[in-house]
């Protein structure tokens, strides 16, 4: 048994601006279902121009791992991330750490930004 790590680079269109209220970093989730451990990366903010000339402000790192068997670690396809659903957990968390920040940025002052 191994252990494989497919990670996610996302460029943010708006700067991710973090409260001193939010939860800390990296935040981890683990999936029962599908044995995948999500880590989110603390946002970063970008200062390379030839980012920002593509509309990149921030950027956000997703780090899926999961034990597997050699076999498995070896297959890079698609069709194999797909099956060990990586791709769909890796938005799952991707989605609750927006829904999270929204929440907590709500209920500090009833008011959300941007």
């Amino acid at each position: 048994m191994g252990r494989l790590e497919v990670s996610f680079r996302i460029g943010l269109a708006h700067p991710l601006m973090l409260s001193d209220v939010l939860p800390e970093f990296p935040i981890a989730v683990t999936f029962q279902d599908t044995g995948n451990t999500v880590r989110i990366d603390v946002p970063q903010m970008t200062s390379a121009p030839e980012q920002e000339r593509l509309g990149v402000f921030g950027k956000l790192v997703l780090r899926v791992e999961r034990q597997c068997t050699d076999e498995e670690g070896q297959d890079g396809t698609f069709a194999n991330c797909r099956r060990l659903r990586i791709p769909s957990d890796a938005a799952r968390a991707f989605w609750w750490s927006f829904e999270i920040i929204r929440y907590v940025e709500f209920h500090k002052d009833s008011c959300i930004a941007g």
